[in-house]
């Protein structure tokens, strides 16, 4: 089709698609399974619920539920059915307790890559519904408070053609669990039983860990900061996610769940962008079992440990008031109605709100905390060990300083006291080492202002970045030059930030990533966890993988343009925002590459794009209008379970595909693509559907076919 010359249009009306109908994306498993995604509030009555079918052979010989004690794990092939469709599992039979008690916990693995409802693998706990229902609606907490807990499923489930009364099915540890709670895959693990008191670590996947460098490192600095910080020579908030660990210390408390702070069901997750540790949810293999008659955080180790810090304490405490406050004004929250319809079973202790739970929280769990860890008499850190060996990590990879460090080792800062923002005097400055700002504080730049960074110096905030340039004077961020060149620098990276970033006129040179230590960033540009706003700036020469990276983030760009950079131009993960106006040119990736994110896309120009110029991915929704791309591999693709709209737009030199729609990750489900009244011109295909995925042009659907897209890349599409 070179050279062929299309004009698309269509009427108005047909070109304001609900976003709800295009959002329907079946959960599909290995291409031929297909399950629609119910609604939280449906009646999960048996025969509402999808069938399931798990086959195995029991090593005893015996039934379910008869079968003699198994002193030790043991790992057997199965068959799982769903929709009509068998499968090859492996699946861990748990060591049975004793003759007599529950049936064993079953751990599913599914084989060949594929997944069910966006699981890897799931859990089969013996049959006690009230401990499903709690574990269920606790999970559901969890999750909202941001804190990493396992999804759950409701089915009408068969073990070896025995019915099972719950039907429950809860995620098991993978990177598609990070995924759904928007994290990057990275290290998990959990501790060793049988060396306690000595904290030793089992990780997961020890052998892909083994093989990847990345993981390794990541191994290598969660086991030296978790020995530091039980050594005593390391604080909680340089080892963990303080916030996360006090929120689920805090939900533990509110709903009595002693279970998910029990030494063996702990499990915990690396963020590498954070470097710092964070707690999972886990039940244990029996499920939760909801007291709250005594205080759940006193009196077991591994709270106690992590409740004599002090700025732990008192983020547990702050997060206790804080979560006592929200049930207060609303006692009977959506999230728990909607998870208690899901599960068509009771409220855990037959709440009917929970008013009782918040009263115990505040009467009881702050007293009971402050007695016993916050006073002259407080209890000792606890009977863990640090395992002698590990190499310790004397400090966290990432830099911290405080305010006085920060102004005495940069003379262009100042402060007026009281305030939570650093100002750069007007004017050219080196900075010749990190610009580390103290926790939680801005930075205020004025127009006409450079920062030229050494080659090692980077700019790292937890606060707000507020650079105002104008026309006239923009603001300058470069590397310093050597022999009249610009020499390149890290770049910038941004954790968190509770209040919004502004920049105008803002010109961003030479990033190439961050490598301090054994702490890896790879964009030039990265924002996490903010809100950032963008007018009229130039982010040109990057040399890393992204030239911006948003993560967990809102946004919006206004004539930002990204010039000459390696790969990716912008990417973003797990966010909600706009783009408006602008170029992307020379891109060695991706021009606006988007995950499990919500984006708007208008007015852009993107030019000499050796990938794909718009890239939606892993349930994004994307809808683009007014925008000119030309030179390009593919044109616009969506993928795994995303949708785009893509309208009043021109096209042309795409030396693969304009409009292609396909499945690359098992995980997710088809995609979807609908184009209306584009200008295509010179392209190798207009348009290639996926079998199951969809691309419609101007009301037509365009034909399906198989496709091989591990074969695609490696014939050079989307090869960067």
């Amino acid at each position: 089709m070179l050279g062929q010359r299309i004009r698309t249009t269509a009427p108005a009306r047909r070109r304001r698609i609900s976003r709800a109908v295009l959002g329907i994306a079946a959960l599909l498993w290995s291409g031929s399974i297909a399950c629609a995604p119910r609604s939280p509030l449906s009646t999960p009555q048996s025969a509402d619920r999808p069938r399931l079918s798990l086959a195995f052979e029991d090593p005893s010989g015996a039934t379910e539920g008869s079968a003699p004690a198994h002193d030790s794990d043991r790992e057997i092939p199965g068959t799982v059915a769903f929709e009509g469709v068998s499968s090859p599992v492996s699946l861990t039979l748990r060591a049975r307790p004793a003759a007599g008690e529950p049936a064993p916990v079953i751990d599913v693995e599914l084989e060949q890559k594929r997944r069910l409802f966006g699981m890897r693998g799931f859990r089969l706990r013996p049959e006690q519904a009230s401990a499903a229902v709690a574990t269920a609606v606790v999970y559901a907490h969890l999750r909202r408070e941001g804190v990493l807990a396992p999804r759950v499923e409701w089915t009408s489930l068969q073990t070896n053609g025995i019915e099972r009364a719950s039907g429950f099915l809860e995620e098991r540890v993978a990177k598609e669990l990070l995924e759904s709670e928007k994290r990057r895959e990275g290290v998990t693990f959990r501790f060793r039983p049988e060396s306690l008191p000595v904290v030793r670590v089992d990780v997961d996947g020890a052998k892909k860990v083994r093989g990847s460098p990345e993981l390794a490192t990541q191994r290598d600095t969660a086991e030296g900061l978790l020995r530091s910080f039980l050594a005593g020579e390391l604080s909680a908030g340089e080892v963990f996610d303080t916030e996360g660990m006090a929120r689920l210390l805090a939900v533990a408390e509110f709903w009595g769940a002693a279970d998910l702070l029990r030494i063996e069901n702990l499990h915990f997750y690396f963020n590498p962008i954070t470097q710092r540790i964070e707690p999972i949810a886990n039940a244990g293999e029996r499920g939760v079992a909801l007291d709250g008659s005594v205080p759940s955080v006193v009196g077991q180790p591994w709270p106690a440990r992590l409740l004599a810090d002090d700025a732990l304490r008192t983020a547990f405490l702050r997060e206790t008031d804080r979560l006592a406050g929200e049930i207060a004004e609303h006692p009977t929250p959506e999230w728990w109605t909607e998870t208690l319809a899901r599960a068509g079973g009771p409220a855990p202790g037959s709440d009917e709100t929970l008013e009782p739970r918040r009263a115990r929280l505040m009467r009881e769990a702050a007293d009971a905390v402050e007695q016993a860890f916050g006073g002259p008499g407080a209890r000792a850190a606890g009977m863990l060990r640090a395992d002698p060996d590990v190499s310790p990590r004397r400090r966290n990879p990432i830099p911290i300083e405080d305010l006085d460090g920060a102004l005495a080792r940069h003379a262009f800062l100042a402060w007026r006291k009281g305030d939570d923002f650093l100002r750069v005097t007007p004017g050219t400055w080196e900075v010749p080492e990190p610009l580390v700002l103290p926790p939680g504080f801005g930075l205020e730049v004025d127009a006409g202002t450079t920062l030229r960074f050494d080659a090692d110096a980077f700019l790292l905030a937890t606060g707000p970045l507020r650079l105002r340039g104008t026309a006239e004077a923009p603001i300058v961020l470069e590397g310093l030059r050597v022999d009249g060149r610009e020499a390149g620098w890290p770049g910038i990276v941004v954790l968190r930030s509770d209040a919004p970033h502004l920049w105008e006129h803002v010109e961003v040179r030479g990033t190439r990533g961050i490598e301090h230590g054994d702490w890896r960033v790879a964009a030039g540009v990265t924002f996490r966890a903010s809100e950032v706003h963008i007018e009229d700036s130039v982010f040109r020469g990057n040399r890393t993988e992204d030239a911006i990276n948003l993560i967990r983030s809102r946004f919006r760009f206004r004539n930002v343009s990204i010039l000459e950079t390696t790969s990716d131009a912008f990417d973003c993960d797990h966010c909600n925002g706009s783009i408006e106006g602008g170029f992307v040119r020379n891109a060695g990736g991706d021009g606006i590459d988007v995950s499990g994110s919500s984006v708007g896309v208008d007015g852009v120009t993107l030019e000499d794009v050796r990938d794909k110029a718009l890239s939606v991915g892993e349930e994004s929704h994307l809808e683009a209008r007014h925008v000119r791309i030309a030179r390009v591999g593919t044109a616009i693709a969506s993928k795994d379970g995303s949708t785009a709209v893509f309208e009043d737009s021109s096209v042309a030199d795409v030396e693969h595909v304009a409009v292609m729609a396909y499945r690359k990750k098992n995980a997710y489900g088809p995609a979807r693509i609908d184009a209306r009244n584009i200008t295509i011109s010179r392209v190798g295909r207009v348009a290639v559907a996926q079998e199951g995925s969809t691309v419609v042009i101007d009301g037509i659907r365009q034909p399906e076919e198989a496709i091989d897209v591990d074969e695609l890349y490696e014939q050079g599409y989307m090869k960067k």
